[in-house]
């Protein structure tokens, strides 16, 4: 997931990079932890699985976001040159 969101930073899409660290953040690390520290009672041991399990999602969106190759057309500098105009 870090490594996904790194080259979606560096390619000039840091929105995918923001919506991934909300979705493994706030759509993932709370809702599994409690889930399974809580509702499935396992405690301590519970919030660990679920801050190991909460990159997997990311992951997967930054994979996707890769392999479209949507980051191979990206320009992150326009010119508003015209030609034959200096």
């Amino acid at each position: 997931m870090y490594t996904l969101d790194s080259f979606a930073i560096g390619v000039g899409a840091a929105n995918i990079a923001m919506i991934n660290a909300l979705l493994g953040a706030v759509i993932m690390r709370l809702p599994v932890s409690w889930l399974l520290a809580f509702a499935l009672n396992m405690g301590f041991s519970g919030i660990y699985y679920g801050q190991a399990l909460s990159p997997v999602l990311p992951a997967i969106v930054g994979l996707l976001y890769f392999m479209s190759r949507k980051w191979e057309h990206k320009t992150l500098i326009q010119s508003n040159h015209k030609e034959g105009s200096l």
